[in-house]
């Protein structure tokens, strides 16, 4: 388990070093998942994240409004933030269909305009949203917990338990997907690469029993975490519904929640009025402000994260791999053509 409030306090000097190594003028880079994968870990990536939304509660990073289109085939989305310290400016755009994703983030000088990097961001999301649901977890969660229940075996599954475990002493871990081969599988898979027991729960309610923090990621239209299923102490991560017409929790356990968090508060109403339609606006406290506030909460309850994803925490990992990658010299040159004229007349 790391000591987030330790390994934060070396993120200043990181965002320093970033904006001297990025003031150069050098190439711009092109940085790719090994890269990315070798030069951060996530530790590193959870301390970035929490004090990035120090940073944006206290108006040192700007972060744009989630862009967000669908079609019968997919969905697309686009996501940014500045940063005045390091003086960096970052925009992450993908489509996702039913043949995958390949998100791109573009970085660049926030006063002069210039491209630093394209990085491949797989990696960097997956690290990204691990770190959001650490960052999350270490505020809301009992620091006793030890139970923790996954609904869910995708792509962000293992990332998201490896992110509470960073945070808790965990000592269990129950999972469970509709898919018994799966859900098996990744109960096997994360226990001996964590070392932690973990099983494989023949349902959601089994899953969920005594669960002292549950971390919902999957792509449910219709919700599924009732609050009857729930222990009288729990934290819930809600990471999965990020579109309109997804939903994992019931209305009745948002209403039951002692404090609701979301990572960006406007976009959490936006994309998930399903699970939030028992409660409202006002209610709902964003990541930044929590954090700031640093407010514990003791005692019985319920206590859930809605994490949408927002660039205030694509920018926090791009800091770092940015400055680490012209420290190292890791990337490759990107050749970009001087400015040219477009032909405007047919004569």
């Amino acid at each position: 388990m790391m000591n987030t409030e330790s390994a934060v306090r070396t993120v200043d000097v990181r965002a320093a070093a970033a904006s001297q190594a990025l003031s150069e003028t050098d190439p711009p880079r092109w940085i790719d998942e090994g890269d990315v994968v070798a030069l951060v870990s996530l530790p590193e990536v959870i301390a970035a994240v929490r004090d990035a939304y120090l940073r944006a509660a206290a108006g040192e990073i700007v972060a744009m409004p989630k862009t967000f289109a669908s079609w019968a085939g997919g969905t697309m989305h686009a996501i940014g933030a500045t940063a005045v310290a390091s003086g960096i400016a970052v925009s992450k755009t993908w489509a996702h269909t039913s043949g995958g994703a390949t998100p791109l983030l573009a970085a660049w000088d926030a006063d002069t305009g210039r491209l630093l990097a394209v990085i491949q961001a797989f990696a960097l999301g997956q690290l990204r949203t691990s770190a959001i649901t650490g960052t999350a977890t270490a505020l809301l969660a009992a620091d006793g917990a030890q139970r923790l229940a996954v609904i869910g075996s995708g792509k962000q599954a293992e990332g998201q338990a490896a992110a509470v475990a960073a945070v808790r002493d965990i000592q269990d871990i129950a999972v469970y997907s509709p898919t018994a081969e799966h859900r098996e599988s990744f109960a096997a898979r994360i226990s001996e690469r964590s070392g932690v027991s973990a099983r494989a729960a023949t349902s959601v309610a089994d899953a969920l029993d005594q669960a002292d923090v549950v971390v919902t990621v999957t792509r449910a239209t219709e919700p599924f975490v009732s609050a009857p299923m729930l222990a009288e102490r729990v934290h819930i991560n809600a990471v999965g519904a990020i579109t309109p017409e997804r939903a994992e929790l019931e209305p009745a356990v948002v209403a039951r929640a002692r404090r609701v968090v979301a990572d960006d508060v406007a976009a959490a109403r936006q994309l998930s009025p399903r699970e939030l339609s028992a409660t409202n606006a006002a209610h709902v406290l964003s990541l930044g402000s929590a954090l700031a506030a640093n407010e514990r909460l003791d005692g019985e309850g319920v206590t859930i994260f809605k994490a949408l994803g927002t660039g205030i925490s694509d920018l926090a990992v791009a800091e770092m791999v940015l400055e680490r990658a012209h420290a190292a010299d890791v990337g490759r040159p990107l050749i970009v053509s001087s400015r040219t004229q477009p032909k405007l007349w047919s004569i």
